[in-house]
Order: structure tokens, then sequence, then C-alpha cells
């Protein structure tokens, strides 16, 4: 008797134990990490902070489209106050959906950094939401909240989300079409609301494309996955994604090239430079290093030494692949967990 009612009182300690740590995870765990996003957002009342720098810089380029108007501007980024002269300094390394969202911010609170840094924890919220969506289509609840709060709450985000960079409004929409393509990839019927999910997965990755470069390394990555999985959805859906980086490519080199006639050629400055072939000096107005990463190998020829193209590797790959990897070591895990459910002895 004494035996069954300690396990009794046992098995009532461990379901009040379960209950509790359910309801720290689903409630209080989300609440604390929003709270957190947000107060460091409210305590950023001026540019003053590591890579404040990028900030002020893109903040004067929304500043621009929200005194002059998207279409005044001709949709094309610059980069200088008031009075713009004959010639302003045009902003050609980005896509400019980025200034475009942030410019209606800096109209309905002008002069107010802490509104703009206020969105930035908007997106990085709703990216964190975004990712618990798609946590939740494949792990249980508790797990999928988890994901979301590690998203908020890990040192990437908590350092650079609340940066103004189009790279972490690119992620927002990078994560919509993922989540998008997976409900379309997991459709049965081959209805209406399956072809809407593929066409918002498209949409929104356009969205991701208008916004910053990044969201193109998605393709290779998603052939790649078309390569292990040869499912007719997926191609289609790659395709699809295909198209509408095609087509925001096409809408920002035509806003860039009709602002700038000398566009093309200092496109081509920016690609070679890049690949670390030849310096990048064109017109000085273009000049725009990154700070603390570049200056190590700006003068180096990146295929004149195998150490020399290591490090050229290295850090090109950082600037261009920091944000999108997130995305794909979370997928990457997504799919190793899924195959490894479905079959125990598959080692993948």
């Amino acid at each position: 008797t004494e035996l069954s009612v300690s396990t009794k009182a046992d098995a009532g300690e461990s379901r009040t134990t379960d209950q509790l740590l359910g309801y720290v995870v689903a409630w209080i765990l989300p609440f604390l990490a929003c709270l957190l996003i947000i107060w460091l957002a409210l305590s950023l009342t001026d540019f003053y902070y590591v890579h404040a720098w990028a900030s002020a810089h893109f903040a004067t380029i929304a500043e621009a489209f929200a005194s002059h108007g998207i279409f005044g501007l001709h949709g094309a980024p610059i980069e200088n106050f008031d009075p713009t002269t004959s010639q302003p300094d045009n902003y050609l390394h980005f896509p400019p959906f980025f200034f475009y969202a942030l410019s209606l911010v800096v109209q309905a609170f002008p002069d107010s950094i802490r509104a703009m840094h206020l969105f930035m924890a908007l997106v990085a919220i709703a990216s964190a939401c975004v990712m618990w969506l798609i946590a939740s289509m494949f792990f249980k609840p508790r797990a999928a909240i988890v994901c979301g709060c590690a998203f908020l709450l890990m040192p990437a985000t908590l350092r650079y989300g609340l940066l103004l960079l189009p790279a972490n409004l690119s992620v927002l929409a990078v994560l919509v079409a993922l989540l998008f393509m997976l409900r379309y990839l997991q459709g049965v019927d081959a209805g209406r609301e399956k072809l809407l999910d593929l066409g918002l997965s498209a949409f929104a990755f356009f969205l991701a494309c208008f916004t910053s470069w990044e969201p193109f390394l998605a393709l290779p990555g998603l052939l790649l996955a078309y390569g292990f999985n040869r499912r007719p959805e997926l191609l289609k859906a790659g395709f699809c994604w295909a198209m509408a980086a095609g087509a925001a490519g096409a809408s920002t080199l035509a806003i860039f090239s009709l602002s700038d006639p000398e566009f093309f050629a200092d496109l081509w400055s920016i690609f070679t430079y890049r690949l670390g072939l030849t310096k990048y000096l064109p017109l000085s107005t273009r000049i725009h290093p990154v700070e603390g990463h570049l200056e190590t190998v700006d003068s180096l020829n990146a295929f004149s030494s195998s150490l020399h193209f290591f490090d050229a590797y290295i850090v090109r790959t950082q600037l261009f692949c920091g944000s999108l990897g997130i995305i794909g070591i979370f997928a990457l895990f997504l799919t190793a967990a899924r195959r490894r459910r479905a079959n125990a002895n598959d080692s993948f």
C-alpha cells in the first residue's frame, strides 16, 4: 500500500513538473525572448554602437526616399541628404526593396531612430514566428516553440538582428517562401489551395531577392535538394523560385540602369572585385568597403596563390552566406531528422 501511494505521488509530481515545463516553454520563454528584443530596440536611441555606421548609412537612404518619394527618385537609392544636386550619389550595392520599406517607417515616425530599430525588432520577431510555423510541421509544439525562441536568442540575432540591414528583411522573406513551399510540397490534393501556396512562395522569394542578393544562393541549394529527392513538385517549386529571382534581378537592373548610365560598368567592377580578380577602383562615389572584413584582402589576387585564394574564399563566403547559412543549417537538420525518422537504419 505504501509503495502504491508513493508511486502515485511520484507520478503526480512528474505530471506537475511536466505541466510547469510546458507552461514555461509555451508562454514564458517566447514572452521573455520578444520582450528582450523589444527592450534592446528601445534602448537604441542613436547610431552609436558596433556597426552603427551601416545603420546610419541605410537610414540616410531611407530618409531620402521619405523626403522625395520612391517615384520622385525613380526608385533608385541615393545616399546623400538634400540638396540632391543634378548628380545624386546613387547606391547600387543592394536591391532597393528594404529601403522602400524603411522609408515608410521614416515617413510615419520622422527622425525617430528608435522607431527604425523597433521595425527591425518586429522583423526579427516575425522571422522567429515563421521559424516556429516551419518547425511545427515536423516536430512537437514544444520543440517548435523552442526553435522559434532560439532564433531570437541566438547571438547572431542579438548582435546583428536590430541593425538596419537588408539581409535581415530578406531572411524573413526567405523563411516565408520556405514555409509556403513546404505547404505546397506536403499538399495532397492538386487544387487551388496548393497552387496558391506555390504562388505565395514564389512571390515571397521575389521580395527576398528584391531586398538583398543573398537569397539568390538558395537556388543552387534547391537544385541540390532535387538531386536527392526527385519529386516533380520540388522541380516545379525550384522553377518558380528561379522565375521569381529572375524577375527581381531584372527589376533591380532596370531601376539602377535607368537612374545611372554607368551602372553596368560599375557592376562589372564590383563583380570582378568580389571574385578577388581585381581591385575595386571604379568611381570614387561607389567605394563602400565593408568595415573590418575586406580591408585585409582587397589588394589580393585570389588566384595568385593557394593561401590568397583560401583567405578570399573564407571572407567572401562569410559576407555572402552568413545570414542564409542559418536557414541552410536549419533546413539540413530538418531533412536529416525526417529521413532518420522514416528509416532508422539510414545513417544520413
